[in-house]
Parts: C-alpha cells; sequence; structure tokens
C-alpha cells in the first residue's frame, strides 16, 4: 500500500500508534480494494497491505504480521470463512489478531458462521464508513491492549527471573563466609578452646 501521513499537528499518542498499525485488506474487487485503502490512508492509517487473492493470505499474514484483517467472504478461489479456519489454526494460542468482515452477505448464518470461526466484527456491505473506521479503530485499540498486557507480563516474569537469580547470587555469597565461621568453631571446639 501506499503509505499516507496523519493530517493534523496534535496527534494523540494512541493515534500515533494506531496510524502504525499494519492492516491487511482482502477483497476480489479491485475497488471495494480502493475504497478500503483511501478511507483508511485519510483517516491516517499508514501500514496498509491490500491484495484480491484470498490464496495470498497466509503468506501476507507471515511477512506483513498485520495487526487488523478486512476480509471479504464471498471470492473465487477460496472463500472468506476457508481463510478464516486458516487464520485461526495458524494463529498462536493466546494471540490477538483480529478479523473484520465485511461482505455483501447478510444473512445471520453467514455472520454467525463467520464468528464463530473467528472473525471478531462483521460489518455489511455497502457499509457506512464511519461505522468501518470506528470498528477498525476499536479493534485496532484492543490488539494494541493486548500485546501491551503481554509485554507487561514478559517484564513481570523477567524482573521474577532476575530476582531469583540475584536472591540466588546473595545466598550462595553468603554461605561461603558462614561455612568459613562455621569451620573455625568446629576447629576451636576441638581444640577445647570453644564454650
Amino acid at each position: 500500500g501506499r503509505p499516507v501521513r496523519p493530517r493534523g499537528r496534535g496527534v494523540s499518542p494512541i493515534r500515533e500508534r494506531l496510524s502504525r498499525c499494519t492492516i491487511l485488506l482482502v477483497d476480489h474487487e479491485e475497488a471495494n480494494l480502493d475504497l478500503l485503502e483511501a478511507l483508511l490512508g485519510a483517516a491516517g492509517y499508514t501500514r496498509l497491505v491490500r491484495t484480491g487473492d484470498a490464496r495470498e493470505v497466509p503468506s501476507l499474514v507471515q511477512a506483513h504480521a498485520p495487526d487488523l484483517i478486512l476480509l471479504d467472504l464471498n471470492m473465487p478461489h477460496r472463500h472468506g470463512l476457508e481463510v478464516l479456519a486458516d487464520l485461526r489454526a495458524a494463529t498462536p494460542a493466546g494471540e490477538y489478531r483480529p478479523v473484520l468482515v465485511l461482505t455483501a452477505d447478510v444473512t445471520s448464518e453467514t455472520r454467525d458462521r463467520a464468528l464463530s470461526r473467528g472473525a471478531r466484527d462483521f460489518v455489511t456491505k455497502p457499509f457506512d464508513a464511519t461505522e468501518v473506521l470506528l470498528r477498525v479503530e476499536n479493534l485496532l485499540a484492543t490488539r494494541l491492549l493486548h500485546l501491551d498486557e503481554r509485554a507487561a507480563r514478559a517484564r513481570a516474569e523477567e524482573a521474577t527471573r532476575e530476582r531469583e537469580r540475584l536472591l540466588a547470587v546473595v545466598a550462595h555469597d553468603l554461605r561461603n563466609p558462614l561455612a568459613v565461621v562455621s569451620m573455625y568453631a568446629e576447629t576451636l571446639m576441638m581444640q577445647g578452646l570453644g564454650p
């Protein structure tokens, strides 16, 4: 995708982080991809990757590690529900990589099937631009919270490991002088000089 710079001077830190998220756009209609790219680019999202071929999704996910995937369902070669199943199988346990389904299929059965296969949200076409932008922002904000929580957990685990290493070193360093004192006390007792 073409990078687009966020507008305005006073961009908040969260807005700045959101704008740097990678979004993968998957739709077999070039016009839909152009529309989504223009909509998201105008909203300040700078890392947009697009494909019209659902078969490319696994390699694009591998190459770009998107923070969000916007996915059409009724596509040639691979149906979006199959892509959802593939994404779910390839996502490590505990990972949160949301998928927003954008489809012209308005049936509740399709919505339920998409959500049960791992989609985090569902919007029907033709869509309202404001609604899509709000849902994109909400899903990305949740993704960032997940990443922050995971990073905080990793820092806490590292701090615990560091504390345990420090305690092991202190315990080791204290054992040596105590062993020497104990040895001298035993020697003195054996020579009858002790208590």
